[in-house]
This record gives C-alpha cells, structure tokens and sequence, in this order.
C-alpha cells in the first residue's frame, strides 16, 4: 500500500478500534433463538489503472462529512445487540440497513444462513451482522456491525444509541469506533470513488456479520463452507477493528496478536477440607494452581513458555524506525485505564 492510499485511508475511515480475534464462545442456555445470516457484497470489478486524483476526493469527504455523520447516525440508533435474545431482530435490522448502504452503491449482495444458537433459553437465528467489522479487500474474514448491551455502570452517561457530539467533536455512541463507524467508513470510499468517477485500484469483497460480539457464531462454519467460493481469490485482508494509539491520529494497523486459550486443572483431596483441621498438612491445589501459572509469564507480560517466541518474527530496523513518529504518549495510556500501571514507561517499548 503506497503513501497515498495511506493517507487517503486515514482520512477517509471514520474511527478505528482494535480487537483481538476471538475464540468461539461457549453458551449454555435452555431455549434456542435464531442467529442471524452473514452477507457477502461485491462492489466493483477488477481494474487494472492506479487512480492518482486524491485531492479531489479529500474535497468530496470534506463536503459530504454531514451525510456520512447522518449515515453513522442511523446506525448507531439500531440497537443491534447480538447478545440478548430481546434485540435479536435488530440485529437483522442493521443487516438490512447494510443491505440497502451497499445497493445504494451498486454492490452484489449475497445472504448467506448460518443456523441457530441457543441463547437464554432460546432456540434463535443466528444474525447476518455482528459487530467486529474485519472488511476485506480480496477478503477472508468478516466485518461486524453488531453491539453489546450497554448501561450507565460501563460508563455511559448519554443513550448509547443516540449519536451525541461532545465538546471536543467526537461522536459519542455505540458503535460509532467498534465497529460501525469503520464500516461504514468503507461505504463512504467507495461513494466518494464513484460519484467522482475515480477508479478503485483494487476489486473489493466484504464479509459482514452479526455475531462477534457473541463469539462469532456460524462464521468459522462459513469461511470454510465459501473457501474456494467466495473467498477464493482473496490476495489480502484488511481488518476495520482496531483503536488508535493516541487521541488525535487515525491509525493504521498491518499485524494483529492472535490468542490462544488453554484449560489448566489442578486436582487434591477428593472434598472440600477444613482449614482448621487439615491446614499445613497437604498440598492445596488453589496453591498449586497460583504457583504454576506464575511460571508461565513475567510480572511484565513476557510468556516464560520455552520455544513459545521462535517463530515470532524479528523487528527489522526499518519497522523500528517508524515507531519514532507514532502520535502515543504513556500519559495517554495512563489516563484511558485510569492508573499508572503500564509494564514500562519507555515509550518505544510499549
């Protein structure tokens, strides 16, 4: 990706935010509700030109800002949240709402079912659209556009599905960085492209779903279903999920931490034992189990696992000199998770 389509996309995507990928979560639940479906679209052709007329398309965006803002809007204001069986239907509804965005651009789009959960009790439609946006250019995972229930205990003092301009200019409302806002920053590209007459350089695919914030239910089952269909000749993924590092720069991320997860039993005494009585005498396996896992990684997060870092691949001296121009500060960091417990205060380090 050259200079100009950095910046281009860094003025153009409307808010990032970063996730880690997901495991599938595990649910436990008497009734079955249905999960919504995954859509695909298709928004152009291949081209073979390089567009250069960037300028123009930065006056586009910076003329139309109030019709994206208003498109961001009406997003936000469908509660689309995956995880309660209540705002099921919503979810659909904001897949609907991707449906019409994306035809209004002359995208093929294509449902795809990707069966139940159960969930609370309930036996439901799994959903086209969750909220963990990964859009693909030439793709191979999905973007999200769902949401999780939010109250004024997470810190929301505003209807987190009212779009709210504070003082400062930043949108407040859920989904508006993770993950709405990023996808339909796509939108706002391709439109800007279009009504300009400048040619992508690159055919685009997207794969949205509804389920993220739930595990991503149904998706894995679809990725393989669609590999040599749909996402056959995918040369490169673009994930619109991740924060900025600071509070005044977009940012754009090119490597992603994957995470694996592990079970670690520890077993003893066949039953519950009086301290009182048996305290001092045998081995503990609460004890044992903090003394284990305090062997497997440093006070500062370094993974003691032998062997477990051979295969991560070495910063080179080029990546290590970008890192000198990052808009990140430690205060920053400090004041978002409102301590000063950050592993180092060397910025670069971090």
């Amino acid at each position: 990706m050259g200079m100009k389509d950095e910046r281009m996309l860094r003025r153009l995507l409307i808010g990032t935010h970063q996730s880690m990928p997901m495991s599938r979560a595990s649910v436990t639940a008497c009734r079955s509700i249905q999960i919504t479906q995954t859509f695909f679209a298709r928004c152009f052709p291949p081209k073979t030109t390089y567009p250069t007329k960037w300028p123009p398309i930065f006056v586009y965006v910076d003329s139309h800002q109030e019709e994206f803002v208003d498109r961001l809007r009406k997003a936000v204001e469908i509660p689309s949240v995956s995880g309660d069986t209540v705002y099921r239907n919503e979810v659909f509804r904001m897949g609907e709402f991707m449906v019409t965005e994306l035809k209004k651009l002359s995208a093929s789009v294509q449902k795809r079912d990707i069966g139940t959960q159960v969930l609370n009790g309930q036996t439901i439609q799994l959903s086209p659209s969750s909220f963990l946006l990964t859009v693909l250019i030439r793709p191979r995972r999905p973007g999200s556009f769902m949401a999780i229930t939010m109250c004024s205990q997470d810190g929301w003092s505003i209807d987190p599905f009212k779009l709210v301009e504070d003082a400062q200019h930043r949108l407040n409302g859920r989904g508006s960085t993770d993950d709405k806002g990023p996808i339909l920053g796509w939108l706002n590209v391709i439109e800007a492209h279009q009504c300009l007459g400048v040619d992508l350089p690159v055919n685009l695919k997207m794969c949205f779903e509804g389920m993220e914030k739930s595990g991503s239910e149904g998706l894995d089952e679809l990725i393989i279903a669609e590999a040599k269909g749909y996402f056959a000749d995918i040369d490169a993924v673009c994930i619109s999920d991740n924060y900025w590092l600071g509070t005044k720069k977009p940012c754009l991320t090119y490597g992603l931490c994957d995470i694996s997860y592990f079970l670690l039993e520890v077993k003893g005494p066949s039953r519950d034992l009086h301290s009182g009585v048996f305290g001092g005498t045998v081995h503990e396996p609460m004890t044992d189990l903090t003394l284990l896992l305090s062997k497997l990684v440093t006070p500062n997060g370094e993974i003691l696992i032998p062997g477990i870092s051979d295969d991560v691949a070495v910063v080179t001296a080029s990546e290590s000199s970008t890192y000198n121009t990052l808009d990140f500060e430690i205060g920053e960091l400090e004041e978002a998770v409102g301590s000063k417990t950050s592993f180092t205060t060397r910025r670069r380090k971090l």
